[in-house]
């Protein structure tokens, strides 16, 4: 080729003036000299901001982020241990309920339970998981959070653990924290400064609390390897263990077509192990705190509406621990007081019944002491009041 741009012939004349280098010219205009003492200027006054301010509008995005900086204290304060939380709710038969279901769960993953407090009746309510109509997971954790708060402004606080004996279980089985111990580390306050009179102070403390509560309950997302917040809820997810199925085949419990085009709902059951998806090696089983919503279950046309862990044969630990959680007597103090109030005032055998705002809908039977308890109940309009 004779074209010299594509001769690679190193005797080759290169003659072309594109070739050919140009010679450097020195920058005498004034203007350009000022351009560079500016750049030279800026790039120093740059790094030196840097260096003699350490808390930089840089570093705040990195190191002072709530989510970031909450878990990273919680975290060092954890060491290494991992935590268990879910959202009670309704009445305290269904509390206990789930308070039995965390015990399981918390086994099964081999995390620490937060135990929580007794909630007031109803203060915080699910809704119908036949009917497909509950509170999301987040908004049910938002919810029980505020009303514990609301239970340690006015003082009245019980834990669970208070009215449930369960030192047959802790800590042979599972490890257990109270929700103020765990609150105060996860928030990096001291839950006993809500007894300060200092208003502003106490104003601080919650907004704080506040703050921390949303993270937990998972407004702001996942934090990696801190916090996984489960969406999971009976709409879509039946839980399991072990028990030989498929893992995340349809449950036989699906919303019917008329309930789909009445509701405009599209929720497809599975079911699915809780240790393949939140136990160790998921993203679930990497965080420290793992956060569910409601724990509630209940058996219903052949299936169950959120857990399905009646047995597990197949782990001898865990078939220990649902043996032994399956009736949890009440602390020592509450039998005792009720066994004097038996002899010191009742004075006769008797049949104790639990009866509350449900039962009206039941129909007892007439002339019995149930059904006018009933009775009484409706003519009192008790449940109008409550």
């Amino acid at each position: 080729m004779k074209n010299a741009a594509f001769n690679l012939d190193k005797n080759t004349t290169k003659s072309s003036s594109w070739i050919k280098k140009k010679q450097t010219q020195p920058l005498k205009s004034p203007l350009s000299l000022l351009l560079i003492l500016s750049l030279f200027l800026f790039i120093f006054l740059f790094i030196s901001f840097f260096k003699i301010t350490p808390n930089s509008l840089f570093s705040k995005t990195i190191t002072n982020n709530p989510l970031i900086s909450q878990c990273s204290k919680f975290q060092t304060l954890a060491l290494g241990e991992k935590f268990l939380w879910y959202a009670p709710h309704s009445g305290f038969s269904n509390q206990l309920s789930e308070f039995k279901n965390g015990i399981l769960m918390a086994g099964i993953l081999n995390r620490t339970l937060i135990v929580p407090p007794v909630l007031d009746h109803h203060a915080v309510a699910l809704g119908s998981c036949p009917k497909f109509r509950v509170l999301g997971p987040k908004e049910i954790r938002v919810s029980v959070w505020d009303h514990v708060l609301d239970l340690v402004k006015t003082g009245r606080y019980i834990s669970m653990a208070d009215i449930i004996d369960i030192s047959s279980l802790v800590p042979s089985s599972i490890k257990a924290i109270d929700f103020r111990v765990f609150a105060s580390l996860w928030c990096n306050v001291n839950m006993d400064f809500t007894c300060s009179n200092d208003l502003n102070a106490q104003s601080s403390l919650f907004d704080s609390l506040n703050l921390c509560g949303s993270i937990l309950s998972g407004i702001h997302g996942n934090v990696d390897k801190c916090l996984y917040a489960v969406d999971e809820d009976c709409r879509t997810t039946v839980w399991t263990y072990k028990n030989g199925d498929e893992d995340r085949v349809l449950d036989s419990f699906q919303p019917d077509e008329q309930l789909k085009k009445k509701k405009k709902i599209s929720y497809v059951r599975r079911r699915q192990d809780v240790y393949k998806s939140l136990g160790p090696g998921s993203e679930a089983g990497s965080a420290t705190v793992l956060a569910f919503g409601s724990l509630f279950t209940a058996p219903y046309k052949g299936s169950e509406l959120h857990i399905d862990i009646h047995e597990a044969r197949r782990d001898q630990r865990i078939q220990s621990l649902i043996d032994n959680s399956e009736f949890l007597p009440f602390v020592p103090e509450i039998l005792n007081a009720g066994k004097k109030f038996a002899l010191e005032t009742i004075k006769a055998p008797f049949l104790c019944a639990q009866l509350s705002c449900a039962s009206l809908g039941f129909v007892g039977t007439a002339g019995s002491t149930i059904a006018d308890s009933i009775e009484l109940m409706r003519k009192s309009d008790v449940c109008s009041k409550s």
